[in-house]
């Protein structure tokens, strides 16, 4: 059997077992296939576990599986795509459309268990993370190679690229560092308190060498995920232009990029207090339990607090874009922001379709952006470092 012939097979036996008409020994087939390489377990995996039985056996009851599968050969004969995933896809899109293995889709109202796929790595424009020390020194911490001890007292660690803090001694008068984020690059780093902090691409954060007084205080510019160490005798607080948030222990995240119409904060673990900002005076504060998320449209200064899924929000620092009912602009603001290109959409209107899935940060843009098109009436083209967006 051919690479080819074998792929076409495989997928029908997906689309017989997803129907319940598998037989003992196809089973036993799709196991072994299933076992021969890690990558066909992953498709595998993240396959089979998209839909819950309930809604894939109600999706099931009116399908005529023999004309479906001759509808599926021909599309895949037109094709001629050579990936499994794509097989698979046509197989779901035509014998269980609400099976469909498109890592990205419409309107889909549960994200418990969304898709996942693997791309190919290319170069992307990374310079790495920036520290400013209160000297005045510039350090290029990419280009560090080996673990080393920065400016006297910061512990690096060259193969986790974190900066720790936590070795440094009481100084007699505060004073700040800044690590800049920039396009293109994440960063994480431990304070001098225990505190862990992830910073996104293009985010900033100012903070002090070593906490000093009953209060310990960042600054933060675009987004960062926080493991705040407990200390009920010192608050731990987190500025941004429009929202401040206070803590004595707990996990959250924070989007606050200022050339952005909102700031959201979503709390994982712990409680918060949120303090929507207006010309610097408080206007509203809110009381976050775990699960919420306080969002402020900063258009209107008009805020809310809403329970929500919170893996959407945290995927980045896990190693994935994860969008929940996104529109299109948003989910291109982040892929714009991890691959340093800019983002021109040639009708407007397309920036309200929107998508639910998630999928690992490799560095293949343009597979991202082809799965993007499934479905929807829009193309991308590029220009140089610009995705031109256009409907077909």
């Amino acid at each position: 059997m051919n690479q080819e012939s074998k792929l076409i097979y495989i997928s029908n036996l997906v689309s017989k077992q997803l129907l319940g008409k598998i037989s003992q020994f196809e089973l036993t087939e799709l196991n072994h296939w299933i076992e021969e390489d890690d990558e066909n377990r992953i498709i595998y995996d993240n396959f089979i576990n998209e839909f819950d039985i309930e809604t894939r056996e109600e999706a099931l009851s009116n399908i005529d599986e023999n004309i479906a599968w001759n509808k599926i050969n021909q599309s895949i004969s037109e094709r001629k795509e050579r990936r499994l995933l794509q097989y698979i896809r046509y197989a779901a899109v035509i014998v269980i459309p609400l099976l469909s293995a498109i890592f990205l889709y419409n309107s889909y109202k549960s994200s418990s268990n969304l898709p996942e796929l693997k791309y190919s790595q290319a170069n992307i424009a990374n310079q790495g993370a920036i520290l400013y020390t209160d000297s005045g020194t510039e350090f290029q911490l990419n280009s560090i190679e080996r673990d080393s001890i920065i400016d006297k007292s910061i512990s690096y660690s060259a193969k986790e690229k974190e900066l720790d803090y936590t070795d440094e001694e009481k100084a007699q008068k505060l004073s700040y560092h800044r690590i800049v984020v920039p396009l293109g690059s994440d960063y994480k780093l431990k304070l001098s308190d225990g505190t862990k902090v992830w910073l996104n691409a293009d985010s900033e954060l100012k903070y002090p060498k070593y906490f000093q007084g009953k209060i310990r205080k960042v600054f933060l510019k675009g987004e960062a995920y926080f493991e705040v160490a407990k200390n009920e005798k010192k608050k731990f607080i987190v500025v941004t232009q429009n929202m401040d948030i206070a803590v004595k222990g707990t996990s959250f995240n924070i989007n606050a990029y200022e050339n952005q119409d909102w700031v959201e904060t979503t709390l994982v673990e712990g409680k918060v207090d949120a303090s929507i900002k207006s010309l610097g005076s408080t206007i509203t504060k809110y009381e976050m339990e775990p699960n919420s998320q306080t969002r402020l449209d900063k258009t209107n200064m008009k805020s809310e607090i809403r329970n929500v899924n919170i893996e959407p929000y945290i995927g980045w620092m896990k190693g994935y874009f994860y969008f929940e009912d996104y529109p299109l602009d948003r989910v291109l603001d982040n892929i714009a922001r991890w691959y340093n290109i800019k983002i021109f959409y040639m009708n407007q209107s397309v920036k309200q379709i929107r998508y639910t899935g998630k999928v690992k940060k490799y560095k293949d843009v343009e597979s991202i952006l082809e799965m993007l098109e499934i479905g929807n009436n829009i193309k991308f083209e590029f220009n140089k470092n610009t995705i031109m967006v256009k409907q077909k």
